[in-house]
């Protein structure tokens, strides 16, 4: 009442103007309470419309198990050892460790699997048939365009300083164009929690290989304690990989106490709630060289820092995949280290089984097998000749 008063210039409200008030409202009040109503039904029909057009939930067509049982399977589809195409994985560590630019040396490797020379990393040798190229889509949350650039900048340069002038760059740099994509999304407030982003993320990977998000902190907006929140972002994680058909890579950290402990490649060392590893497919862990591993490996303290190592705690899809030591070079660039575990070397062979006794020592597990060097092994192959087989003379 005070308010039409005052909009309305009436007097003190004695019996008179009372009236008048009373009769402006038998007046407009219909009109007044029939916009409100007209308002309010015009911000339900988007809401019906919605409702209408969701489709009903169903689940998948049943596979032929008969047919399944007679056809034997193709061999999987692997992107890297032990990730399959279509699936979601994870690649953990501490901060600052370098997985930023093991990521994206993988990014140029894969776009450019079909030029010689390209994979730093070495991944097309220890995987069967080698990778196989095409497009990657890097969403790179953490870092700014000239962060970017010099980081990319670093890793063509070590490219291309395998190579001499010729053709090949013009090949090399038309790959990179054609099928990496690199998207710094940093303050952008990508959220794939939001179905909305999930559907432009899924538009924008059409036809990837690779899909890689560094990092998953930066990609969400809940808590990544919540098994119930990470749950379902690691479901939409693998919505966007099963409808585009590429392996989906998320980076993250892990906990404060497993790096403190020296424990970050194992499984579980991964920070957050336990189902974004035990969800994902596939899961990497890097590492940076501790004390004792490079005593036990003879690198001096001042070079160790230069060192990280590559392992892969969670794999549902292959064999057993064994780790591999880095060395970081010129612009933080990783390259596979001058010191294989593989060697036929015997001092390089004692540094291995000394490695393997400290882990064994820390993290449990069945003891190393003793070392045998190659001339102990032609040693005990020609003395086994020379012994009586089923009772002969």
């Amino acid at each position: 009442m005070d308010w039409l008063i005052s909009q309305h210039g009436l007097s003190s409200p004695d019996r008179r103007n009372f009236e008048a008030v009373r009769s402006f409202l038998d007046q407009h009040s219909a009109r007044f309470i029939g916009l409100t109503l007209s308002e309010h039904a015009e911000r339900q029909i988007p809401a019906r419309e919605a409702e209408a057009a969701k489709a009903p939930f169903a689940l998948p067509r049943a596979v032929d198990v008969v047919e399944m049982g007679r056809k034997p399977a193709k061999p999987l589809d692997c992107v890297l050892p032990g990730l399959v195409a279509g699936t979601t994985g994870t690649l953990f560590s501490p901060g600052a460790t370098g997985k930023s630019f093991l990521m994206l040396e993988t990014a140029v490797a894969i776009a450019c699997a079909d030029i010689a020379g390209t994979d730093l990393l070495g991944w097309g040798s220890r995987q069967q048939g080698g990778l196989r190229p095409g497009k990657v889509l890097y969403i790179a949350g953490e870092d700014p365009p000239p962060v970017l650039h010099m980081r990319l900048h670093a890793v063509i340069a070590a490219v291309t300083g395998r190579h001499g002038p010729g053709p090949w760059r013009a090949d090399f740099d038309a790959a990179l164009r054609r099928r990496l994509q690199l998207i710094p999304s940093i303050g952008s407030q990508l959220d794939l929690l939001d179905e909305e982003h999930v559907d432009l993320l899924c538009k924008t990977a059409q036809g990837a290989r690779l899909i890689i998000l560094d990092t998953l902190s930066r990609v969400h907006t809940a808590d990544e304690n919540s098994n119930a929140a990470m749950a379902g972002l690691v479901r939409n994680f693998e919505r966007v990989a099963t409808s585009t058909g590429a392996a989906l890579v998320f980076l993250h950290h892990v906990a404060k106490a497993a790096a403190r402990e020296q424990k970050g490649d194992e499984q579980q060392a991964s920070r957050g709630a336990s189902v974004l590893v035990d969800n994902a497919r596939w899961g990497a862990a890097l590492s940076k060289m501790s004390k004792a591993e490079a005593e036990a490996l003879d690198i001096s303290e001042d070079r160790r820092h230069f060192y990280v190592r590559l392992a892969i705690p969670k794999n549902n899809y292959s064999a057993p995949i064994d780790g591999v030591w880095f060395e970081r070079r010129q612009g933080g660039v990783l390259v596979p280290s001058d010191f294989a575990e593989q060697s036929e070397d015997p001092a390089s062979s004692k540094r291995v089984f000394r490695l393997a006794q400290l882990r064994h020592k820390h993290r449990g597990g069945p003891p190393p097998e003793p070392i045998v060097t190659p001339v102990a092994k032609h040693a005990a192959s020609v003395e086994a000749g020379r012994r009586p087989r089923n009772g002969a003379i």
